[in-house]
């Protein structure tokens, strides 16, 4: 049985990245330019290593959700796991960013999801996160 670890927040982001309904990756570091479901669903915007200013979503990247244009409607997918509890990937929601399913965390690991809002399936807020903690594909709630 894999032991549980606990970090403090905030974590140490390399890149933060922006998604919203209506975004078009144009420019993804950006609120304005922020992804769109489809382009955060496509595995050649994510990396697989820990490498700053790639322009790839990867451990010890963030990816935050904005509310600016309603609920996200299409299913977000993880593409890549991060390294580790010290580098994980980390899926953000900003006010009151809404989700119409939960994301699929696709089989990958060190993936950390706070502050989204799930209708019909569960909340999460004030600091409450679902955590993938190591290999084996636990999920645990805080």
């Amino acid at each position: 049985m894999a032991s549980i670890q606990y970090r403090l927040l905030p974590y140490p982001y390399l890149e933060t990245y922006f998604l919203r309904q209506s975004g078009n990756g144009s420019a993804p570091k950006t609120e304005a330019g922020a992804f769109g479901a489809t382009d955060f669903n496509t595995a050649g915007n994510w990396a697989t290593g820990w490498v700053a200013n790639d322009n790839k979503i990867g451990p010890g990247d963030r990816v935050v959700v904005l509310d600016y244009d309603g609920t996200i409607t299409t299913q977000l997918v993880v593409q890549q796991s991060g390294l580790d509890v010290g580098r994980p990937i980390t899926i953000q929601g900003r006010g009151f960013a809404t989700l119409d399913e939960m994301v699929n965390e696709n089989g990958k690991v060190f993936i950390v999801i706070e502050g989204l809002l799930y209708p019909g399936y569960l909340l999460l807020e004030g600091g409450g996160h679902i955590t993938l903690e190591d290999g084996t594909g636990a999920i645990k709630q805080e």
